[in-house]
């Protein structure tokens, strides 16, 4: 309550004679300045007879403006940190599963083809990843040992015609050894049947 103070002009002029609402932010009122509002009170047939006035000194609205500035600055730091904290911990999440396929990968391409991987995720994408990771490498694991298999079995066969390239050189030496030996005969029976014709003759 300021009683004792009178209204301004304007606000005279506005409220009790025109009957409107006025406000201000500023109106000086016994030496404070002051946020005001002023309403028309009105009878019942209509004419104004008085008005409401609500004051808020500036100093005490500039104080509660500034501890609300705060408060809202503090709760913007504070969902600030915990919004960092959530987004390092989704990005975490995100980032181990790629990291353990890259590693799973590097020791595929070590040649580890046979070693199963343990690699899960909260997430939907990576873990469909993740599968088809898996079916990769049991398949590339099954083709490697079909390549083994085939390796192996090329390389008997390669020995049985090793080993029979072996025996054909030896036939063949032992044929050549009886063909000169039967040539050393026949030149000694010509020999013979020569010497058998001088003696007859």
């Amino acid at each position: 309550r300021m009683e004792g103070v009178k209204a301004s002009d304007e606000v005279i002029s506005n409220v009790l004679r025109g009957g409107q609402h006025y406000y201000d932010f500023v109106e000086e009122i016994g030496g404070s300045k002051y946020y005001v509002d002023y309403r028309p009170i009105r009878n019942g047939n209509g004419k104004t007879v008085g008005m409401t006035f609500i004051g808020k000194d500036v100093s005490i609205v500039k104080k509660d403006i500034t501890r609300i500035i705060l408060r809202v600055m503090l709760c913007g730091v504070g969902l600030m940190i915990v919004f960092s904290i959530v987004i390092i911990l989704v990005a975490r999440n995100v980032k181990k599963p790629f990291t353990d396929m890259a590693n799973a990968l590097e020791v595929c391409a070590e040649g580890h083809v046979s070693e199963r991987f343990n690699v899960h995720s909260v997430i939907t994408e990576n873990q469909t990843m993740i599968h088809s990771l898996g079916q990769f490498q049991e398949n590339f694991n099954g083709a490697v040992t079909e390549v083994k298999n085939a390796t192996q079995i090329i390389g008997e066969n390669v020995h049985s015609v090793n080993t029979l390239s072996e025996d054909s050189q030896t036939a063949a030496t032992h044929i050549s050894s009886a063909v000169e030996e039967l040539a050393q005969g026949a030149q000694s029976m010509a020999e013979s049947v020569q010497d058998v014709n001088l003696k007859v003759a």
